[in-house]
């Protein structure tokens, strides 16, 4: 269900990724991975930021994540100006 909602604002209300395909777009799993991926590699329990009771929960959502090459890029966006 909140994958569902995820979608919904992400493709209705934020207007980030109009141009993007479907297939493109970041999902709500995928942003968690990374958020624990990035805790973890902090020295960080994931298990704490995703809310996981046992660690092969954390070790069955982080599976497959490890292998991805992972590259530093800079966002160069705008939010808001002062």
């Amino acid at each position: 269900m909140i994958s569902r909602e995820f979608k919904s604002i992400r493709d209705s209300q934020v207007g980030l990724y109009e141009n993007y395909q479907e297939g493109e777009k970041p999902t709500f799993h995928e942003i968690r991975a990374l958020g624990e991926k990035l805790y973890k590699d902090q020295g960080k329990d994931p298990k704490q930021l995703g809310g996981w009771a046992s660690e092969k929960m954390v070790k069955n959502y982080d599976s497959g994540h490890s292998e991805i090459r992972w590259i530093n890029a800079v966002a160069d966006l705008k939010i808001a100006e002062i």
